[in-house]
């Protein structure tokens, strides 16, 4: 259930399992179709968690990816790129560097326990 003053939105949303990172050595179809799934797992998560009652004028987000092994930061970018576009197709927003402010983390998880967090914070215009 998002919380949001007036002023405000925020909500937390959880995927189950990990997205690709990295390319991880597939092949462009396979990865195409992963990328697709993310999308839309996202895109659905969002709206299933409430979307704000109004036009955002910023968001703020943190991607949490809880896994078995540390990734380096380009790779964990590079694994929340789907998720991103499908949060942005949810919130009707654009991910533009002046009013998107994406931030990534990483949580150690026991095996066969990955996921990701997505923490998402707006300012209603």
């Amino acid at each position: 259930m998002p919380s949001h003053s007036p002023e405000t939105y925020s909500v937390t949303i959880e995927l189950p399992g990990l997205p690709p990172m990295n390319r991880q050595h597939k092949h462009w179809a396979v990865l195409g179709k992963l990328n697709k799934r993310w999308r839309h797992d996202a895109y659905i998560a969002m709206r299933a968690a409430g979307l704000p009652e109004g036009e955002l004028k910023s968001v703020r987000v943190r991607y949490t990816r809880h896994s078995t092994s540390e990734p380096d930061a380009d790779n964990l970018h590079a694994a929340t790129k789907a998720i991103q576009d499908g949060l942005c197709d949810a919130l009707g927003f654009d991910d533009k560097p002046s009013q998107f402010t994406p931030e990534w983390r990483w949580e150690k998880a026991r095996p066969r326990q990955g996921k990701t967090t997505v923490q998402i914070w707006g300012e209603l215009k």
